[in-house]
């Protein structure tokens, strides 16, 4: 009796979310490209800084397993929206709605052809992005960081319309020098390592050199990343969590994307079922300082002054619990 309530309630909520998205795709088609291309940047900075605590790593990745915490993260979604709109901060609220249907439909199959097609929507608007940010700029007389524009490039794994390639996207203007910062990475990890990173999408190069700088440290303990038992692995993904949190937020990449990507990277895709709890555990450590804070200001240091001093203790860092395999 219980099992059949239970399927109950939950084809309630199937069908409420369904009818939900579907309004929301019937908005979405009727705005131009270019009105789309403005939304963008409110739902970047959502999904980015002002409600990147909601949106725990892997919520937004197909990849991951969903796990009680996982699952929860659609109703979070939906109770901060209902409190910007009592606030009546309609815009924020806005913004929050692509992450919701995302969520949603990662965690039910029986939504995700609909998310499919509101992503297809949204997408309209990415060859307007960068006009869209000038504007932003001017009207609201705000600095956009580096690497916001390539945050807008953003389509949730597994959600990705038919036909989707995220490189069409950036065009000839696009291909500018490194910004300033990512200079700064590239001369860093140039003195650890010969791999030479080729990308003009900064989500891609966050994830191409939190990986280069892990795998670096794991070469000179001599440590096998894939073959270390649970616990060691779990305190290694800590450690790619920590360097990719500090790249990610300074270029202003998706956290979530770089830090579970570059995990798995480094420490196979059997580790997908640990994700989750490497970001309980980050961000419990975050808010004690400590270890993640020691890890994250002298991997700073090390980007704008690479010493093999700080490279040796940030490998000693990274060591603590993990050893050799």
């Amino acid at each position: 009796m219980l099992g059949w309530i239970k399927r109950k309630v939950l084809e309630q909520d199937t069908n409420a979310a369904k009818t939900d998205l579907e309004k929301y795709i019937r908005i979405l088609k009727g705005m131009s490209d270019e009105e789309i291309g403005d939304f963008l940047i409110p739902a970047t900075i959502s999904r980015t800084i002002t409600y990147k605590h909601l949106l725990i790593a892997g919520a937004l990745d197909l990849r991951v397993l969903r796990n009680a915490e996982l699952e929860t993260v659609p109703l979070r979604l939906n109770r901060q929206i209902r409190e910007c709109q009592k606030r009546e901060t309609f815009e924020e609220a806005a913004a929050l709605m692509p992450w919701l249907h995302s969520v949603r439909s990662i965690n039910d199959l029986e939504l995700r052809y609909l998310s499919k097609e509101m992503w297809a929507e949204l997408i309209r608007g990415f060859p307007h992005a960068r006009s869209s940010i000038g504007f932003f700029q001017s009207s609201n007389d705000v600095n956009i960081p580096n690497g916001f524009l390539e945050s807008m490039y953003f389509v949730p794994y597994g959600l990705e319309p038919k036909g989707f390639n995220l490189e069409q996207y950036y065009s000839v203007e696009e291909n500018h020098a490194p910004s300033g910062y990512r200079a700064k990475v590239i001369s860093a990890l140039a003195t650890i390592s010969n791999t030479k990173i080729d990308t003009q999408n900064e989500t891609q190069f966050c994830i191409a050199a939190a990986t280069e700088f892990v795998t670096a440290v794991n070469k000179s303990l001599k440590v096998a990343a894939k073959k270390l038992d649970g616990q060691k692995k779990l305190t290694l993904g800590i450690f790619i969590f920590t360097v990719s949190d500090h790249l990610s937020h300074v270029l202003s990449e998706p956290f979530e994307s770089v830090s579970t990507i570059t995990a798995l990277n480094i420490l196979g895709d059997d580790y997908a079922e640990n994700i989750t709890l490497t970001g309980e555990l980050f961000n419990d450590l975050g808010r004690t300082g400590g270890y993640v804070q020691g890890i994250g200001q002298l991997f700073a240091r090390w980007i704008n002054n690479p010493t093999e001093e700080d490279f040796k203790e940030l490998a000693v860092l990274s060591s603590l619990n993990v050893g050799k395999s």
